[in-house]
């Protein structure tokens, strides 16, 4: 929650002035004396009504978009049939296509135009008169309104080897206002489907919330029942993998999360958008106590490109893994097809190198492990031992050039050794 910019300049919050068709000279006098957000409305013949305050206002957060959706509700007077409403937005960061009107029923926009030499401001010309009271709703899309989710994970190991369990995702979000309007009185809630109003959404905790420009705060988030725990009893397991490629040649921690067919999630885990993550290790010395929780990572979940992840599950990446150790050795280089051009000079070749890969546990506990060897595309990679179930090499089907040499438990104290070669061509067009 933090404080205001040095440079702060208090926005202003929009406001409601009503007059009849017949008050246009009035009308245009009062647009040309605004200075920031205003909303103005006809009513009697030659009187202004008394300004009218926003009865409700919305804040759509839309993932991948730099704008948000606002929606505001004004109880306008329609005394006369004939109405005029203009909506001048001055210096805040309002798009100027986007401003949209949507009267009570009975009610008609007639015509949508712009004063002379003003473009930030919106006449809607308006007929007929309310079939029942209704708010009239102003909407539009904002710019400078950045925004972030700020995850917590609470892990929840099912044994003390801390390896496999459940975990909890909950969340947080930081709104940093810069967009030039004072939010007042506002609900906000976050569409993860990209759509507003079609399900699937978070909103922010604890009712309306003011966040004037220039500040940025941070509130709880919760779905759309009122849960705080955005996911609850997700499948999760830490999972080991050397990628050399991927995490500087050592051995890399993950957690890996997938949704349970058991339990079906409010909001889908895959619909979350990016963000820091701090993960929590509840520990218990004592069975029936309540765990403790300890932060023990801060990281970014990843969806794709990560060796050992998944396409229907979220991979947090935890460090390395200094006790699982990996030598891999050249053990014999060869030159095989070698060609050479016209002036007998050589133009390409085939490298063969034989590898020797040996891996060994020295942790305290078994380890689920996956080793993984960088291929590209005119390589060849032939695998003299087999995985542990039998297969051969795989190619994780996320990133072609990743092929899988071994994967299965280490046991504690275990030493397993991986052999194959890798043949590289070199030379004109390789």
């Amino acid at each position: 929650m933090g404080p205001p910019t040095e440079n702060y300049s208090p926005g202003v919050p929009t406001s409601v002035i009503a007059r009849s068709k017949g008050a246009d000279r009035m009308l245009r006098a009062a647009i040309s004396l605004l200075a920031a957000i205003m909303l103005i409305a006809t009513c009697h013949a030659v009187e202004l009504q008394e300004s009218v305050s926003v009865s409700a206002m919305h804040v759509t957060l839309i993932p991948g978009s730099s704008r948000v959706l606002v929606q505001e509700a004004r109880q306008i007077d329609y005394a006369a049939s004939e109405q005029s409403v203009a909506f001048a937005y001055g210096q805040a960061r309002i798009a100027v296509d986007s401003v949209r009107i949507s009267p009570p029923n009975g009610v008609t926009v007639e015509a949508t135009h712009r004063p002379a030499g003003r473009d930030d401001c919106v006449i809607w010309d308006l007929a007929g008169r309310p079939v029942s009271p209704s708010p009239t709703r102003i909407s539009y899309e904002l710019e400078g309104l950045d925004w972030k989710l700020l995850y917590r994970l609470d892990f929840n190991p099912a044994s003390t080897t801390g390896h496999s369990g459940t975990a909890t995702v909950s969340a947080a979000i930081e709104v940093c206002n810069q967009s030039g309007l004072d939010l007042r009185a506002t609900s906000l809630s976050l569409a993860l489907n990209g759509a507003p109003d079609e399900g699937c959404s978070l909103r922010v905790a604890g009712g309306l919330r003011d966040l004037p420009t220039g500040w940025t705060k941070q509130w709880p988030v919760v779905t759309t029942d009122g849960a705080s725990s955005i996911a609850t009893d997700l499948a999760a397991h830490v999972q080991y993998v050397y990628a050399p490629q991927s995490y500087s040649s050592k051995v890399q921690r993950l957690l890996v999360l997938s949704e349970s067919e058991q339990a079906p999630l409010p909001v889908p885990l895959l619909s979350l958008p990016e963000g820091p993550v701090d993960i929590y290790l509840h520990v218990t010395d004592q069975p029936g106590s309540v765990p403790d929780a300890i932060a023990i990572w801060r990281t970014t979940a990843a969806r794709s490109g990560v060796p050992g992840g998944s396409q229907d599950s979220l991979t947090f990446e935890l460090g390395p893994e200094p006790a699982i150790a990996v030598e891999d050795t050249t053990v014999a280089l060869r030159k095989e097809n070698v060609t050479f051009d016209a002036r007998g000079q050589v133009a390409g070749m085939d490298v063969v190198e034989q590898h020797q890969m040996t891996v060994t546990n020295r942790a305290d506990h078994d380890a689920e492990l996956a080793l993984y060897q960088e291929v590209l595309s005119k390589w060849k990679l032939d695998l003299t031992s087999p995985t542990p179930d039998g297969e051969n090499a795989e190619t994780d089907q996320r990133d072609r050039s990743q092929i899988r040499l071994w994967s299965g438990t280490l046991l504690r104290g275990e030493t397993v050794t991986i052999e194959f070669t890798l043949t590289r061509p070199l030379g004109v067009g390789q």
